[in-house]
């Protein structure tokens, strides 16, 4: 086992009692576990560049992949299964059963997607007002399928919907 020191720590998820660690970098990140990283394969598909979001569910691992703009799915053993590409800055990503939703910091919305990676709907606008964004930088989904969104740069957690209807903020 090789001890890792990290100066920055973004997240982590437990799984299996296995931690695994997501740390942004300017080159190919890495998840890793005490084993073997992720995300440093001999494709481009495979590579990471400054992962920000993961949500586990299902044996599999969902990641957004920040600067090359895509959503990301791997198994539990770190190989790519799909992945999503087209969006612009999405960071933070959260799974509830077959539904998948990802907060676009650039674009100031949050996208619902199936498992599959199908576009199902999306909501948000820049702004500050009711159901507005100024970089959402978090996202998660409790288990009445209520969606709750960290909207960073107006300082506040706005709670919606899984259709996108806004409930309250915080």
């Amino acid at each position: 086992m090789r001890k890792i020191l990290l100066s920055v720590f973004v997240g982590f998820l437990v799984i299996g009692g296995l931690v695994y660690v997501f740390v942004p970098r300017s080159s190919a990140a890495e998840i890793c576990s005490a084993i073997e990283p992720w995300g440093v394969g001999d494709t481009n598909t495979a590579q990471l560049n400054r992962p920000m979001g993961l949500a586990w569910t299902d044996g599999f691992l969902y990641l957004a992949d920040t600067e090359n703009g895509e959503i990301k799915k791997f198994a539990e053993d770190g190989s790519l299964v799909a992945r999503w590409p087209g969006f612009k800055r999405f960071v933070a990503v959260a799974v509830m059963g077959d539904t998948v939703y990802v907060a676009d910091f650039l674009t100031d919305r949050i996208t619902k997607l199936w498992v599959d990676g199908t576009v199902i709907a999306w909501w948000g606008r820049s702004g500050n007002g009711d159901g507005a964004f100024d970089a959402p930088s978090g996202i998660a989904v409790d288990r009445k399928g209520n969606v709750y969104v960290a909207d960073f740069y107006n300082h506040r957690i706005q709670k919606f919907s899984g259709s996108g209807e806004l409930l309250g903020k915080l």
